[in-house]
């Protein structure tokens, strides 16, 4: 791996519970987003169509791509949305994943990213000393987590090692 090219910044990590109602426009972003559908459900416009997200979801946005969000009435959803930049992977654009859609299926490795997730919202909730660092360090490793998952879903070469995911 090129500790050089690979060395993402966080943004944030924004710990939302939307209500009933809670709708935002259709936007994107000049980086990569990751949202993670912690509980409930939500309806969310992913690759041009609008799906319902649940509890286990996680979505992918690489810059400039679309998306929104509608929280239905009945129901709620408690999300963690996290701003990434600085980071390339082999083979791609700045700030990109490799990934068709948006919507990633991460079977294996969903409570490992889980737990990464519930651990960064305590460290940014309780904001101890040099929380920040052991922030990027979890998300470093929900990435790494995210690219390992695309490698079973869809066997591509991996971009940090450039060389062929063996499944």
């Amino acid at each position: 791996m090129n500790l050089e090219s690979f060395n993402p910044e966080l943004l944030y990590a924004f710990d939302l519970w939307n209500q009933p109602d809670n709708e935002n426009s259709v936007h994107h972003h000049d980086f990569f987003e990751i949202s993670i559908i912690l509980q409930g459900e939500s309806l969310y416009l992913i690759d041009g169509e609008w799906r319902t997200v649940r509890s286990g979801d996680v979505l992918m946005f690489n810059p400039g791509v679309d998306h929104a969000e509608k929280q239905l009435i009945n129901t709620y959803s408690h999300q963690l949305h996290i701003g990434i930049k600085n980071f390339k992977l082999y083979g791609l654009e700045e700030n990109h994943f490799p990934t068709n859609g948006s919507l990633l299926s991460i079977q294996d490795n969903q409570l490992k990213v889980f737990d990464k997730a519930w651990q960064l919202i305590e460290e940014f909730n309780q904001q101890q000393t040099n929380f920040h660092f052991i922030g990027r360090a979890l998300v470093m490793e929900m990435m790494i987590l995210l690219l390992r998952s695309l490698e079973k879903e869809e066997q591509f070469q991996d971009p940090l090692t450039r060389t062929k995911a063996i499944v």
